[in-house]
């Protein structure tokens, strides 16, 4: 029998395929906010959505499947993010998007009209603004005087936006958990999205990112606390508060001082305090129960970095699985 909290292999949910208008209208409104759907007389359109949602990350993936222009008439309270994936787009009848890859952002007060080719295939991505204003706080390590301001457009062919599609991938990819486990990696995943996000997407606050330039202080406080916290579910919002500095100048400070990002440096230290417990196991200890010690959740992930580590699987170090 399958444990219920067991990894599931994770597909996007089919939330409507249709030819009434009225039908995904009401499934995008219901998703992204307040739309008005406009087509050629007669014509009858090929929908469909697919959605899954990660923490408080929606993410969709849209047709329509004929010539369509989409009103937006009312404020909502995230961001939107649109990738292209096939076909073609504008924005007021003047900003195109028309390029495999092109990607857009809307901001909650943007009001105005998208027009969609027959063959239009779009990822769609709300972001809460509530959540990315948080996760630039935590990315800054300062409160912040104004809302988060995207930069507006990023081309296909760009670095920017084959970052930000890699980063769609994953959420598509990541496995499905039940119960607590599945709540706790939701969270982990949307904020280390975010993070990323506001890290590879140009914005109002990116000049501030690299200025900050922590203390040797603030490194040891951040190289004590993991240190304390080996066996503890802490991240990088977490490092960064005990160090009293953002995320991003504790990632920047650690790749100086040792050469890599304060979550490979936490990774590396559990993978040492996990060697040296299975050098010297106590009767009845187990590899797996090592690894969730250490909070390594994925017993194939610990056994490749452990390798990559020292050169040896778990088992090899004088435990047997």
């Amino acid at each position: 029998m399958i444990p219920a909290d067991a990894p599931q292999v994770s597909r996007m949910q089919l939330i409507a395929r249709t030819a009434d208008l009225d039908e995904i209208r009401n499934v995008m409104t219901d998703m992204f906010g307040s739309h008005r759907l406009m087509m050629p007389a007669r014509a009858r359109p090929d929908a469909q959505v697919e959605a899954r949602e990660v923490g408080h990350l929606l993410l969709a993936r849209v047709r329509y499947g004929m010539p369509i222009e989409v009103e937006v008439d009312e404020t909502r309270v995230a961001w939107t993010i649109t990738q292209i994936v096939r076909g073609t787009g504008e924005v007021d009848r003047l900003r195109r998007a028309d390029a495999c890859g092109d990607v857009l952002t809307h901001s909650p007060e943007w009001r105005g009209r998208i027009g969609a080719s027959a063959d239009l295939l779009f990822d769609n991505l709300r972001v809460p603004v509530a959540k990315l204003n948080a996760t630039c706080r935590i990315l800054l390590g300062a409160e912040l005087d104004r809302p988060v301001l995207l930069e507006a457009f990023a081309g296909g062919g760009s670095a920017q936006a084959a970052r930000f599609g890699a980063l769609i991938q994953g959420l598509k990819d990541l496995p499905h958990y039940g119960g607590r486990a599945g709540e706790s990696l939701a969270r982990a995943v949307e904020q280390s999205f975010l993070l990323e996000l506001l890290t590879l997407w140009p914005h109002s606050y990116s000049r501030y990112l690299d200025r900050a330039q922590p203390s040797s202080r603030a490194i040891v406080k951040a190289c004590d606390f993991i240190e304390a916290n080996l066996h503890q579910p802490i991240g990088l919002p977490e490092i960064a508060a005990a160090a009293h500095v953002g995320v991003r100048a504790l990632t920047l400070a650690f790749d100086k001082r040792f050469g890599v990002a304060p979550g490979r440096y936490l990774r590396q230290r559990r993978l040492d305090a996990a060697r040296e417990v299975l050098r010297r196991p106590a009767p009845g200890v187990t590899v797996t129960a090592v690894a969730m010690d250490l909070q390594f959740g994925n017993l194939g992930q610990f056994a490749r970095y452990y390798r990559q580590r020292f050169g040896e699987l778990p088992s090899a170090t004088g435990l047997a699985r």
